[in-house]
């Protein structure tokens, strides 16, 4: 049985090629970024790789120049992705036996890995057939995106523009970079609809200026920790690299239909580190705006923004949050407190949550609704300082309003640690959740919290 390694940060991307080449017979592992895929073919030996081009940590580029360093002979044969064309030259420089553009179609890639497993060629004829299928489907895209924009006047725009501007604040201060803010493509003008750490707000600008182009035309995230020195020119000679910027992470705003509106996008003048983890809670934001951007155009009062004006969260992202907040603190090390704060009036679930936000002072905060009366607030980060910054949460919260009771409860997890919390996510983010819901203080005014620990 032919034994297929697919490399991809996207979840759902796995998924769908696991269910599509298992139903063919094929043997799937998969690994979510470079050093994961680098270690399962030392290990597990495949026939054929099917590597993602553009992941955070170890990209495609960086696995296809060290696979042959650290792993032994035979080496597979793979099959380079993206949904960026640029990458298409230095894949098959570096070793990959062909190139498909994303989105690709089921017959080409079913096509591309009989090749590959049988040590023959990939046909011409097959990347011909997978470039003309990308191309059509990004006509149709165009399509469907003009027709949604034009369903978006300016009006519907004000009308979601302040929960708009509340999640780039919060992402912002969340992550402590730079620039963040959301664009939509409206013909070629790129415009930013919202924005936080820059004036510009409504500036527009050609879209072929801004990475973002990229974004919209590829369907698929980008991610440049230092463009200035990434060895596609493309990228490193970009325009935005003459204003300064060094760092650039963008999601597509993709709708239910398929339509990239816009990104949704951070800028800074300095490099940053932007792990798996984060970007896709960074994705699972951008897909919540673009489905209430399509909402909106059709004039319907969506609740997909899953953010209020304040930056309160909708009580169904808590597990993403903490599992988030679990894999950040496995990482390097650290920990993730999640409190439970109960409320004496349900009306100052707003007033509290500002408060919470201003008075804990450091990244990783997240304020969410549990229930009618109960804001959870989720900490992430070295221990000493997400303590603190959940403490002054905390004590935030008491000034600003009458509380009932507050429990804590928080996970430390050591250096390394990632596959644990990546596999005992679910539990763990269940038992985190329950200990700090059980674990009231009923004498809140006496002690910031009384943690209870997993």
């Amino acid at each position: 049985m032919t034994r297929v390694l697919i490399v991809d940060d996207s979840e759902d991307m796995q998924e769908t090629c696991e269910l599509l080449l298992e139903g063919e017979g094929y043997d799937v592992i998969k690994a979510s970024d470079g050093a994961a895929g680098l270690r399962a073919v030392a290990e597990r030996r495949p026939d054929v790789v099917l590597l993602d081009m553009m992941m955070p940590d170890v990209d495609g580029l960086q696995f296809l120049r060290r696979l042959p360093i650290e792993c032994s002979q035979p080496l597979p044969a793979v099959i380079a992705t993206s949904g960026f064309e640029p990458f298409r030259e230095e894949a098959l420089r570096a070793g990959a036996v062909a190139f498909l553009r994303k989105p690709v179609e089921v017959d080409v890639l079913l096509g591309a890995l009989r090749a590959a497993a049988g040590a023959q060629p990939v046909p011409p004829s097959v990347a011909r057939h997978n470039r003309e299928d990308a191309i059509a489907a990004r006509v149709r895209a165009d399509r469907m995106r003009n027709d949604l924009i034009a369903e978006l006047p300016p009006a519907r725009i004000d009308a979601v523009r302040p929960r708009l501007r509340a999640l780039a604040a919060w992402l912002r201060r969340y992550y402590g970079w730079g620039v963040t803010y959301l664009q939509l493509l409206r013909g070629d003008v790129m415009r930013i609809e919202a924005a936080c750490g820059t004036r510009f707000e409504g500036a527009e600008s050609a879209r072929h200026l801004q990475w973002c182009d990229d974004v919209i035309d590829a369907g698929s995230t980008l991610l440049l920790n230092d463009p200035l020195h990434h060895v596609l020119p493309h990228f490193s000679q970009h325009p935005q690299i003459a204003a300064g910027f060094r760092f650039y992470a963008g999601v597509p705003l993709t709708t239910w239909s398929g339509a990239v509106l816009g990104t949704l996008c951070f800028c800074d003048v300095e490099s940053h580190v932007l792990h798996s983890e984060d970007m896709h809670l960074l994705e699972s934001l951008g897909r919540h705006v673009a489905h209430a951007l399509e909402e909106a155009a059709a004039g319907i009062a969506s609740d997909d923004f899953i953010v209020d004006d304040a930056g309160l969260f909708a009580a169904e992202m808590l597990p993403l949050f903490v599992q988030v907040g679990l894999e950040r603190a496995a990482r390097t090390g650290g920990t993730v407190g999640v409190s439970v704060v109960r409320l004496a009036d349900a009306a100052d679930l707003e007033l509290v949550t500002r408060a919470a936000y201003a008075g804990g002072g450091g990244a990783g905060l997240v304020a969410l609704r549990r229930a009618g009366d109960e804001l959870a607030l989720i900490q992430a980060g070295r221990d000493v300082e997400a303590r603190g910054n959940l403490a002054s949460a905390l004590v935030a919260c008491r000034r600003a309003a009458t509380v009932r009771s507050i429990g804590t409860a928080w996970c430390r997890l050591a250096p390394g640690a990632h596959a644990i919390a990546e596999r005992a996510g679910t539990d763990l983010c269940a038992r985190l959740v329950a200990l700090a819901a059980d674990s009231h203080d009923l004498s809140p005014s006496e002690s910031p919290f009384a943690p209870a620990t997993v």
